[in-house]
């Protein structure tokens, strides 16, 4: 694992740079992918270069994911915004073609990303998704949601090996063991 971890801080560093960027901001969930997501990318750029946006659901979040998000940021001392999507989702209720729960869902993500991309737009900062290999090969994700980003840091890594790479890296074993969730229903 000590080589697979020094090849992803080193692939990131070297992306942004080549790309003309020197920060980078991820959505910050609580869970696993996202936890090792940020520890590369504060390891590859210093955490000054690095933004944490924690974006739960009231309602659908659980307190301890959102509990978790904040830790992980306050840890790695990167710049952390706390928004909750739930203003953002009203007016989307009133569409002339109203919605569906699949439709619901896959908005919840969509409109992370969206606030992900207005942050980076005002920040000169790239997106870092936080998608594994097994998911993006199952297609578990949202097209234009959680699916879109700059760079997918732990996108050939299947879940198996996201979670060695986590015990390599010293996150806690709660978060390891954490039943990974979407929180994107009720």
């Amino acid at each position: 694992m000590k080589t697979t971890y020094k090849e992803l801080v080193k692939n990131l560093k070297k992306e942004v740079k080549s790309r003309g960027f020197d920060k980078v901001a991820i959505g910050l969930s609580g869970g696993l992918d996202s936890a090792v997501t940020l520890k590369i990318a504060v390891d590859a750029l210093g955490a000054e270069h690095v933004a944490a946006l924690i974006m739960p659901e009231i309602g659908i979040s659980s307190a301890e994911n959102i509990e978790h998000a904040k830790i992980l940021a306050e840890h790695f001392k990167v710049k952390t915004y706390y928004q909750p999507i739930n203003s953002f989702l009203v007016s989307f209720h009133f569409t002339p073609w109203g919605s569906t729960p699949v439709s619901q869902m896959n908005l919840r993500s969509r409109l992370r990303m969206v606030l992900l991309y207005a942050y980076a737009n005002t920040q000169n900062a790239l997106v870092l998704g936080t998608s594994n290999k097994s998911e993006l090969l199952l297609g578990y994700g949202t097209k234009y949601g959680d699916l879109a980003a700059d760079i997918e840091v732990i996108g050939n890594l299947y879940k198996t090996d996201v979670k060695e790479l986590a015990r390599f890296m010293g996150l806690p074993s709660e978060l390891i063991e954490k039943v990974p969730t979407a929180e994107l229903a009720p």
